[in-house]
């Protein structure tokens, strides 16, 4: 395995004797960054599964071991349904015993127990697994208990008293550290664990690995060899949070935390669907997200805020189209932009209308559930949970508290659901603009027009006779639909049945023109570029519709049954009743009071989910390892008691996630290091947290730490996204699409002036991410993402050695320290390991480095280019370090 080291005096021998050019030499030292980068994550061991236990300990139980195996494979058919298939209910032991699938006298003989040996059942469906089949097994020989008396009588869903105690349905605890162990609370907790398996923690990191952590972590960027040294010479107490609180004031810090959230909404500049057509109105959801996590808003008042932003300032659907000249509604009304991320096709052409609402409403859902709840609450939109105690009724309760806002029955596409919050001043100043960017639209179709006629007459210059000329004009200028036969007879006889185009490309001799042309686009898409936009994809409600919620039997819409009203989950204890139409406002007020219930702090779910998933963003694992399933499947975690202690702590801390990053970074499970061999040896996913864990950096971090050291990163915040468009290799760049009326692609700007912005500010077309954050492993917002995946994998090693951004990147940094160190190698190695690694090389890298770069250089000397052979040869030193697994991840 490489030890981080980005180069090997081998390697930089064979690229320097090399007969070809260099590049053999960095595709092998690019090739040994990347690749040995997978064994660097040890992969979390996969939660053990809870559909049952395996019994080895005590006497197995109907409701704890058998139950869940059966309601996951069987009640479907054997219990759910009104008609119970072949009489067998499975859902109690006496009903079994009734219906015959239980042998009292011969419990080994029982057909329950034969049919799924066999595989004859589940009907149509996987056969169990050995496992499940032996519990079976050993259930009926032991005398098929059950766990208590059943009741006589069954509702249609049930909730046995084993689901009803699971963990993470039980209400938030103020859990004390253990005394005595360490004077930090989440060490506390930690240290009583590793002392009852025999495990020390790691020792702690040193400060340059310290301070690169917490900067990764918090900005997404290197630190600044400033921000190193300024660290590192601060020897009084306190130094390390003055670090971290330098950082969370840093600008930086909303872009790379807010992008967490929009992962967990589904962010996308796009609607989705086959034509997954733009939404020009998207970022300012986003740009709600990074202001509220920059100015550290309360994570209650940003979930109430998404979730009914516009009932909590009285704006409805009738505010469409007026003035709302009061700024303290624009930010709520934005932050309802959460219900506008998952996809919704609904507007495109072509598409089964039915089908697309119902498929935009299910991802909502899904979004809730997995975003707020923690739950897997789509599994029930068909049928009851097949794991957990949530049924199709609990589905359809969610779906009632979105259905006014998303009314089926009259139903608002996206474009119709825009609330534009302007003043009559602002309105009137981006009515100006927009005449000024007409004038020039005018004048490029003027300058289309007049060079096609001409071409016309050029095409007319062997027609002697003027009378057939002027048949031939007025023909021409017809449309091709409004011709007779005679018109387009003639048209072709004297070759000049060629249509208009929306630009000259294909018009002889009209290059100049076409630049014109093409530059008059470009001028009025920069004017237009000077309004002011402050209208949001909202969530709002038309007064008066309160459309009826009704349960769709087995999930099929055109099968409604009983009318369902909002509600939160049944498993949930002491959930309040929601106002199905809240007479106090002009909207239902559905969604208001649900937010208040998620925010009050009393409810199980909310805040535990939210810091198993900070967490997760600093340790790369949740404390529960899967962060949007907090169900049956998923058992207490080993950390139980600190995850309730730290959901208790930040509903107390006024739910500041400032203050929850202090609490966890000042800790030593934080700040220790990576290496802990004897940790490691019993404990290789690090679920107990002996030492720290690598991780890889995301893919905007990615691209954002190469732009930091190159020097070219614009940290702008705010505004429309850097636009992508397709290059002529068919790769995804930043580059922009003129269309035409039709919203035909008619020229496209390669490349653009907002090129380096950081990553979360690229615009984020579902179908089409931008080439360097794909191979990363961004992910496709289809409709969001709780946990990203991490893969090491052969596209990536290429990327970092043939893509273009890549390599303007490595000529950028070079560049920046042949100007900051001009003439000096040793100073240039010097300060690029400063940049990227926070720290300067040690005397190998160092020798290896300058050998590599000397000699590169001198071989690069016989090699016609443009770029002086110093600047090749650093740069390709560059691409080596941005290629590193030193580089890639957060030590």
């Amino acid at each position: 395995m490489w030890n981080g080291e980005p180069l090997r005096r081998d390697l930089v021998r064979a690229g320097s004797e090399s007969r070809g050019r260099w590049r053999p030499a960095i595709a092998s030292l690019l090739g040994l960054a990347l690749f040995c980068a997978g064994p660097l994550l040890a992969a979390d061991p996969a939660a053990p599964s809870a559909t049952a236990s395996d019994g080895q300990s005590g006497p197995l139980s109907y409701e704890s071991d058998i139950r869940p195996i059966l309601k996951a494979h069987c009640f479907y058919c054997h219990g759910e349904d009104e008609t119970i298939e072949g009489g067998v209910d499975l859902r109690q032991v006496r009903r079994m015993i009734a219906s015959h699938a239980i042998d009292e006298a011969d419990p080994l003989g029982s057909s329950l127990l034969s049919m799924v040996q066999s595989g004859a059942m589940p009907l149509d469906g996987k056969p169990l697994e050995p496992h499940d089949v032996d519990l079976i097994r050993r259930w009926l020989a032991q005398g098929h208990r059950t766990a208590r008396p059943e009741p006589e009588e069954l509702p249609d869903f049930y909730i046995t008293e084993e689901e009803q105690q699971h963990w993470a349905f039980q209400p938030v605890e103020a859990r004390q550290p253990p005394a005595g162990l360490a004077e930090h609370p989440v060490d506390a907790f930690v240290q009583e664990r590793l002392r009852t398996v025999g495990i020390a923690p790691a020792p702690p990191a040193d400060r340059v690995t310290l301070i690169r952590r917490a900067t990764l972590d918090l900005l997404g960027v290197p630190p600044t060899p400033e921000a190193v040294d300024r660290f590192l010479n601060d020897q009084q107490p306190g130094a390390w949070a003055r670090a971290i609180d330098r950082l969370l004031d840093d600008p930086a810090y909303g872009p790379r935390w807010g992008r967490h959230w929009l992962d967990v909404v589904g962010y996308a500049d796009s609607n989705g669907g086959l034509r997954d057509s733009p939404r020009e109105h998207a970022w300012h959801y986003r740009d709600y997200v990074i202001d509220s996590y920059n100015s550290d808003k309360p994570f209650n008042e940003f979930l109430l805020e998404q979730i009914a932003g516009d009932e909590l300032v009285g704006v409805d659907q009738t505010d469409a189209g007026k003035p709302i000249e009061d700024a303290t509604r624009w930010d709520p009304l934005a932050a309802t932009g959460f219900w506008a991320m998952p996809p919704d096709s609904s507007a495109d052409s072509g598409v089964d209308a039915a089908v697309v609402r119902e498929e935009a409403l299910a991802d909502r859902v899904r979004v809730v559930g997995t975003a707020l709840l923690g739950m897997t609450v789509q599994c029930a939109q068909c049928h009851d949970h097949r794991f957990d105690p949530i049924s199709h009724r609990d589905y359809f309760r969610l779906r009632a508290l979105i259905d006014p806002v998303y009314n089926v029955q009259a139903w608002r596409k996206p474009d119709q659901r825009l609330i534009a919050a302007y003043t009559p001043e602002e309105i009137a100043s981006n009515d100006v603009i927009e005449q000024r960017a007409i004038k020039v639209d005018q004048e490029c179709e003027a300058l289309i027009a007049r060079e096609y006629a001409k071409y016309l007459e050029e095409r007319m210059a062997p027609i002697k006779d003027e009378r057939v000329k002027e048949q031939v004009r007025v023909a021409w200028n017809k449309s091709p639909d409004k011709r007779s036969e005679d018109e387009q007879r003639l048209l072709k006889e004297h070759d000049c049945d060629f249509r208009p185009s929306t630009h000259l490309r294909s018009v002889p001799g009209r290059k100049e023109q076409e630049a014109q042309r093409v530059a008059l686009l470009e001028q009025a898409e920069s004017i237009r570029a000077t309004k002011l936009s402050r209208v949001f994809m909202a969530a709002t409600e038309v007064p008066g519709q309160v459309p009826k919620t009704r349960r769709h039997h087995r999930g099929n819409p055109a099968d409604p049954r009983e009318e369902v009203l909002p509600g939160d989950l049944t498993v949930i204890r002491d959930r309040p009743k929601l106002p199905a139409n809240d007479p106090e406002l002009p909207t239902t007020g559905r969604r208001l009071a649900y937010a208040r219930w998620l925010t009050s702090g009393k409810h199980p779910l909310v805040a535990r989910v939210l810091v198993n998933r900070f967490w997760q963003h600093h340790f790369g694992a949740g404390l529960v390892a899967a962060t949007d399933d907090f169900g049956m499947r998923t058992p207490r975690p080993a950390y139980g008691d600190l995850l309730d202690y730290l959901a208790d702590r930040f509903v107390r801390d006024g739910w500041s996630l400032k203050e929850f990053h202090r609490l966890v970074m000042t800790s030593h499970v934080y700040q220790q290091s990576a290496t802990n061999p004897a940790a490691e040896a019993i404990d290789a996913g690090n679920r107990l947290l002996a030492r720290a864990s690598l991780r890889r950096l995301e893919a905007e971090a990615v691209r954002d730490c190469v732009l930091a050291v190159s020097g070219q990163l614009d940290g702008a915040l705010g505004g429309r996204p850097a636009t992508v468009a397709r290059d002529p290799r068919g790769g995804i760049v930043l580059g922009k699409e003129l269309v035409n009326a039709s919203n035909k692609v008619v020229h496209t700007v390669l490349p653009i002036d907002d090129a380096h912005r950081r990553s979360v500010y690229v615009q984020a077309i579902r179908e089409r991410p931008l080439s360097v954050l794909a191979a990363f492993d961004m992910p496709t917002m289809t409709p969001n993402c709780t946990q990203r995946a991490v893969t090491t994998v052969a596209p990536q090693s290429l990327m970092m050695l043939n893509d273009r951004f890549v390599v303007d990147e490595s000529d950028a940094a070079a560049d920046r320290l042949i100007a900051e160190h001009d003439g000096s190698v040793p100073e240039q190695v010097r300060q690029l390991w400063r940049l990227a690694y926070g720290a300067p090389p040690t005397g190998p890298e160092l020798e290896d480095a300058v050998v590599f770069v000397e000699a590169l250089g001198r071989q690069q000397a016989s090699v016609e280019s443009e770029r002086s052979p110093e600047r090749r040869a650093l740069s390709a030193l560059c691409q080596v370090v941005f290629a590193s697994n030193r580089f890639l991840y957060i030590p």
